[in-house]
């Protein structure tokens, strides 16, 4: 059999195939750099927007004007780069990247100033993230490209489009501006970002042009198996191996399908108090018993279905242990019902009084009879049975807290077998934020929440959601880099939705802001009315009728305007104070004529405020001189009253209490409604101090749960608008109303909003607690 085909040695010239690959790489990636370059001037002008006022402005407005200003230089210099590595690779000679140490610096010791350290270090984590990220794909590369390059061995360190050199050329092209570290920290940060997406791009690109030139088509993605893999046999102290789960972030997980390294010991402490917890929540519980935790002879608990009834000590009716299952028999169980969901398994996920953990179990024992396995004599290790109840736990805790219908419940539920494969297979997908499978599930449950498809738009993100786990469901054989792919596909679409919710966010905090403003208004303009009806308690009655229904109404115009700041708004209130007092002047009609003549100028704004001109105007003009001019009686009051009111612009209702409105935007009056509240200072207190962008929990009166996130604080009433899932308006309420609703139970402020991160705190909760009562399957 003939090897070098598959090995990829072949003997071949590959110079213009080496070539063909330097220009499309080179291409890629100074268009990867000009759209980081592109994104830097919104980033950070967004970053100014967001801070505090502790921040110097001034230094990011200059690290714009700069990056603009060197743009050119600066991408020269990253292309030079590529191409001096590319041509060290076809000289055989390929220059191995050293992040500590420039390509232009001694190799004497030398100590390096704070600014070199930080840029030296921001550079190093750059390319250990993208290198996790991109592993499987990297290390196919690096071999075909040593193929193509001569038959060399490249690393990631040699390889001239590895994230080591990716990370460098930034680092080199960034020199010549004169920027502040801070700034530039920020810039790798956004360098990482952009890059993690398009490097995957092109490394795929690259591999299946490579594949396509007939070099190493047979190549596989390396990895490493951690302890207590698919068909290793257990050691006797790994049933109780591994306390209460905490958020570990131990790095980026990897994008392929491989497995990394052996656990670590806080990784393996962390997965022992893990087993604590679940050990003594299963106990609280109590109910049958799956795994071998039970202490060897125990009394057999009744009541479960078949292969429910187990634990580590014996049978019904026998002496004999019961026989652990192993990993790989567990995941042929799972692969069974991985296309074909039990129908136990989707009554659980449709019913939320079911307990989708128990009847994972259940079902899991029960089908290894279809492996030729007794269930009565089986039973799950201590370690699976970890995984799988904290699976089962998760999907409990999200089925029943997130906004899903029916429909969208049996969607998500296709994911539990999937993820239980995962949990088995890399138990740190529980710890490690980054994972793909989490990031998966954390998108898809973003874009079904609250989502009923009644939309076009709603209705097509819905279709790629069925989409993307119809196809997970479909292809996952235990190589996690599905999920990497998968996540990253979506994202794109994801990323689209995020953008309409964005606006429509935008959009309906501008409309609270604008009913806000304009109740606010109309609110002063009361005031100033009942101010002036206090200070001249005789007014005509249509001179009164003039001022509710003309002069409010330009008051309300010049506050809205001019925010009660400048000087038409004060000469509006003189010209109501004036013609109160014209009308209570003690003085002969020609006087009070010739007075309220001298007044027409100022008037007439009142009026056109009105949209009141023309003969319409001459006639409201002629009756305020019958009101004012002490010639009306009381049938003639009422003639001219009707005339005013005929003129006069819609009468819009207003929203505001008798209560005066203060000075101070409308503090007395939240003082006066929230007097009739019964809350908890403490919990309004925190609730006044949420950030934009905080998610809350509501708890409607039948029990159900919508999220809703702060999108917007006033800044005349202080309440508090609050957006669902599409942007749309959910509630705007004040601290002290949110507060009452905290005491009865209706409100939860959420600490952290995606969907894996909340459920696991959520049964993080319920185990430290031991538990509060769960459905029964």
């Amino acid at each position: 059999m003939d090897l070098g085909p598959r090995l990829g040695k072949t003997g071949a010239d590959h110079s213009a195939l080496l070539g063909s690959l330097r220009l499309r790489a080179t291409k890629r990636l100074g268009a990867l750099l000009g759209d980081v370059l592109e994104k830097a001037d919104d980033t950070l002008f967004d970053f100014v927007q967001r801070a505090d006022g502790s921040l110097n402005h001034q230094e990011y407005f200059d690290a714009m004007r700069e990056l603009r200003k060197q743009r050119p230089v600066c991408e020269q210099r990253y292309q030079e780069h590529f191409a001096e590595a590319f041509a060290a690779l076809d000289r055989r000679n390929p220059i191995s990247i050293n992040l500590e140490r420039s390509l232009t610096e001694s190799r004497e010791l030398s100590l390096l100033s704070e600014e070199q350290l930080e840029e030296q270090l921001s550079t190093s984590m750059v390319a250990t993230a993208l290198s996790r990220l991109l592993n499987p794909l990297l290390h196919q590369l690096n071999h075909r490209l040593g193929i193509v390059a001569g038959g060399q061995e490249l690393d990631d360190t040699s390889n001239p489009i590895a994230p080591a050199h990716v990370a460098f050329a930034f680092r080199h092209a960034m020199q010549p501006c004169d920027i502040t570290i801070r700034v530039k920290v920020l810039l790798f940060k956004l360098y990482e970002r952009e890059m993690g997406r398009g490097l995957h791009g092109l490394y795929s690109e690259l591999n299946r042009a490579l594949v396509e030139a007939g070099i190493a088509s047979e190549v596989r993605p390396s990895f490493t198996r951690p302890p207590m893999q698919r068909g290793e046999r257990r050691r006797p102290d790994d049933d109780g191996a591994v306390h209460g789960l905490q958020e570990h972030d131990s790095g980026p997980a990897p994008a392929g399908g491989g497995y990394r390294g052996a656990e670590t010991a806080t990784e393996q402490s962390i997965f022992a108090s893990l087993h604590d917890l679940l050990e003594g929540y299963r106990r609280t519980q109590g109910g049958p018993r799956f795994g071998g935790a039970a202490a060897a002879g125990a009394e057999p608990q009744h009541g479960g279905p078949a292969g429910a009834q187990h634990g580590s000590g014996s049978a019904l009716g026998s002496t004999e242990p019961l026989r652990a299952l192993s990993s790989d028999e567990m995941l042929s169980v799972l692969s069974l019902f991985q296309n074909d969901m039990p129908e136990g398994l989707r009554d659980a996920v449709i019913d939320p009084e079911k307990s989708v953990t128990q009847r994972l179990k259940q079902e899991l024992l029960s089908g290894a009879e279809r492996l030729g396995l007794d269930p009565s004599h089986s039973r799950m290790s201590a370690a699976d049975e970890d995984a799988i109840d904290l699976v089962g736990m998760l999907f409990d805790v999200m089925l029943d807290e997130r906004d899903f219908n029916t429909s969208t419940r049996g969607m998500m539920g296709r994911l539990i077998v999937p993820f239980t494969k995962v949990a088995m297979l890399d138990r740190r997908m529980f710890l490690q934020k980054t994972h793909p499978a989490r990031r998966l599930l954390n998108a898809l449950a973003e874009a079904c929440e609250g989502n009923s498809g009644e939309g076009p738009q709603e209705k097509e993100l819905m279709g790629r959601v069925d989409r993307t786990i119809t196809r997970l469901v479909a292809e996952f054989n235990e190589d996690i880099a599905i999920f990497e792919t998968l996540e990253q596909e979506f994202r794109d679409f994801i990323e689209q939705h995020r953008r309409r919710v964005a606006l429509a966010e935008r959009r309906t905090a501008e409309a609270q802001r604008g009913r806000e403003r304009l109740e606010h208004a109309r609110a002063m303009a009361l005031e100033e009315l009942r101010a002036l009806s206090e200070r001249h308690p005789e007014l005509p009655l249509p001179l009164e009728s003039f001022l509710r229904r003309y002069w409010c109404h330009h008051l309300t115009l010049c506050a809205l305007r001019d925010d009660g700041g400048s000087g038409k708004y004060q000469q509006a209130v003189n010209t109501g104070e004036e013609l109160a007092a014209l009308a209570g002047a003690d003085a002969d009609q020609r006087v009070r004529a010739e007075r309220f003549a001298a007044m027409h100028a100022q008037i007439e704004p009142i009026l056109v405020s009105a949209g009141c001109v023309g003969s319409a105007a001459q006639d409201v003009m002629d009756s305020l001189l019958t009101a004012v001019g002490g010639r009306a009686g009381p049938a003639v009051e009422q003639d001219v009253v009707v005339a005013l009111e005929r003129n006069a612009p819609p009468q819009e209702p207003v929203a505001v209490t008798d209560t005066p409105v203060a000075a101070d935007e409308g503090v007395s009056e939240a003082a006066d409604a929230a007097a009739h509240l019964d809350f908890d200072p403490a919990d309004a207190d925190r609730i006044r101090r949420l950030t934009i962008g905080t998610w809350i929990q509501f708890t409607e009166d039948d029990g159900t749960t919508t999220p809703a996130k702060l999108s917007w604080i006033s800044p005349i009433s202080n309440r508090m608008l609050f957006v669902n899932r599409r942007g749309l308006r959910y509630c705007v309420a004040s601290p002290e109303e949110l507060a009452a609703l905290m005491r009865e139970r209706k409100l939860n402020i959420r600490q952290t909003d995606t969907a894996f991160e909340h459920a696991m705190s959520q049964v993080l909760g319920r185990l430290r607690s031991g538990g509060a009562e769960t459905p029964q399957a």
